[in-house]
């Protein structure tokens, strides 16, 4: 049985995310997968995505520019609640 609720681990995880990236970097931040694992003592993995608005835009064209969403993948500890790791996913 888990210590953490799926939404605090997930509340973790973004704090955890917006530490790392500047204010108003994220956009449409988005819960993609939630996978709660049993080995090593437990652990949450977690899925977002989300536009990176820090992205250059080495043509200017603004508005009219399609952003690709990034996927990270976060790993919490169930026991301490503390974000373990941040990984790239690719879709």
């Amino acid at each position: 049985m888990p210590n953490l609720t799926a939404k605090k681990a997930a509340d973790a995880a973004i704090a955890y995310l917006k530490s790392i990236y500047d204010a108003g970097a994220i956009q449409q931040l988005t819960l993609e997968e939630v996978e709660y694992d049993h080995d090593f003592g437990g652990r949450w993995l977690l899925t977002f995505s989300f536009i990176n608005n820090t992205k250059a835009d080495p043509f200017n064209f603004g508005a009219l520019q399609t952003r690709d969403r990034e996927f990270k993948v976060f790993t919490i500890n169930d026991k301490t609640g503390e974000v373990e790791s941040m990984k790239i996913r690719t879709v």
